[in-house]
């Protein structure tokens, strides 16, 4: 028996590869701090605002 389950994991390289590729594309739509807090809030993690990091825009 394996300890650690990597016939699931590499059979998901490509989609995580494909997720990656499309961060770019993605954040045009969404900002990764609007997202950041939005997984906060889905999986009832408690935070203070205050203590969010500053994000930055930055031109490609």
């Amino acid at each position: 028996m394996e300890p650690f389950p990597t016939r699931d994991l590499r059979s998901q390289i490509s989609d995580v590869v494909r997720y990656i590729e499309n961060q770019p594309t993605y954040h045009k739509r969404i900002t990764f701090k609007k997202e950041y807090v939005e997984l906060l809030n889905r999986f009832e993690v408690e935070y203070d605002d205050r203590y969010l990091f500053e994000t930055y825009d930055v031109d490609d």
